[in-house]
């Protein structure tokens, strides 16, 4: 799918993309696995940028929304985003 934006998370290790197919994704850096894919938005997404705390994502849409992804909203158990976090 067409990749709109890319962004590094503040650990060097991953990036997150914003694409045409409406979702934000976090990726390995070394490997180049998909590690988050995050819906929500109705349009393709525009514009991604990694928030102060290093982990959040602002994600800009052409559904004319902005949306903060973030570590309380990534819909996972602790457990499973602290690995994903690692």
């Amino acid at each position: 799918e067409l990749v709109n934006a890319v962004a590094a998370l503040s650990d060097g290790q991953r990036v997150a993309t914003g694409s045409h197919d409406k979702t934000v994704r976090i990726w390995s850096v070394a490997g180049g696995a998909e590690l988050l894919c995050l819906r929500g938005h109705s349009r393709a997404v525009k514009g991604i940028c990694v928030l102060h705390d290093g982990i959040s994502i602002a994600s800009a849409s052409d559904d004319q929304t902005i949306r903060i992804w973030g570590p309380n909203n990534f819909g996972l158990e602790d457990k499973e985003l602290a690995e994903l976090m690692l």
